[in-house]
């Protein structure tokens, strides 16, 4: 969400795996209550259409775009064996992803469980 941390990242050689989790933008506001109403894609869903391998290249990271979730773990896998910022850039559905925050927000966590 915030670009200065991938120069951040690369002044102090991090290694480091972001997951960008694509949705075109505007995406967390399919959460709101106003969904569905009129005119709501006009003045929330800010598609942005961007090609953030652009943004890998501009700070130097390594970038790979995964078009299926069975590419995900193959990809983590060579990834970590390398050095430096990388960025794995997956596009999702703003529907689907908000029926899927709906589906397992509802599962219950026994919280003293997890201390």
């Amino acid at each position: 969400h915030d670009l200065n941390g991938l120069a951040v990242a690369k002044t102090h050689n991090l290694n480091l795996t972001i997951i960008l989790h694509n949705n075109d933008g505007g995406g967390i506001f399919e959460y709101l209550p106003q969904k569905g109403t009129k005119h709501f894609d006009y003045l929330f869903s800010t598609s942005q259409g961007l090609d953030y391998s652009g943004a890998a290249k501009l700070y130097g990271c390594g970038y790979t775009k995964i078009s299926s979730p069975n590419e995900l773990s193959s990809v983590l896998a060579n990834v970590s064996q390398e050095t430096g910022v990388h960025i794995i850039e997956i596009p999702t559905n703003r529907e689907y992803s908000r029926e899927l925050h709906k589906k397992y927000t509802k599962v219950s966590v026994d919280m003293e469980a997890l201390l």
